[in-house]
């Protein structure tokens, strides 16, 4: 097997393995605010899918629905503590609310499954893995998602910052 082979099948288990552990919309409704130990939970609402569908479902109370200048349609975005820190510092824009999910309706949800590889390109959260020469790594990103479930505490220090963006500000997020 090729090395690049290698490098995508390291990079596939790795973005999987996260979804597995919770950075995955499919389990948002069980994040746990770490403030109140209480669950974030859900909310009924009739919202329009990011593939212009019309649906009414339970919508996890961390992802928020915005309309998208740019594109005319819904975008959601998750908005959690950590999460909004760490998007906040990555791309020095201190009025960013959240993280974007993509404008894909994937097979598990009317916002997108996955953030929003327009914006945070090579990202192991996204749908898209960018070739990468240093292997699959685990942004502070990823591990604020999944420190925002309150099922771990992260070790920051142990991951990579994602050059894409970082320091961009606010027109370019």
């Amino acid at each position: 097997i090729l090395d690049s082979t290698l490098e995508e099948y390291a990079s596939y288990v790795t973005t999987e393995t996260g979804r597995i552990l919770g950075a995955s919309s499919s389990l948002f409704r069980y994040y746990i605010n770490p403030d109140t130990a209480a669950p974030y939970g859900t909310t009924v609402k009739s919202i329009v899918c990011v593939d212009g569908t019309k649906e009414t479902l339970e919508v996890p109370n961390i992802i928020h629905e915005d309309m998208d200048t740019v594109s005319e349609h819904s975008s959601f975005e998750i908005r959690t503590p950590k999460v909004v820190e760490v998007v906040r510092n990555h791309f020095d824009c201190m009025t960013i609310t959240g993280a974007r999910l993509e404008h894909k309706k994937g097979g598990i949800g009317c916002f997108g499954g996955f953030l929003d590889d327009h914006i945070f390109y090579s990202e192991q959260a996204t749908g898209f893995q960018a070739a990468d020469t240093r292997g699959p790594v685990i942004s502070p990103l990823t591990l604020a998602l999944l420190e925002d479930s309150s099922w771990y505490v992260a070790n920051y220090q142990a991951s990579t910052e994602t050059p894409f963006g970082r320091g961009a500000g606010c027109q370019f997020a």
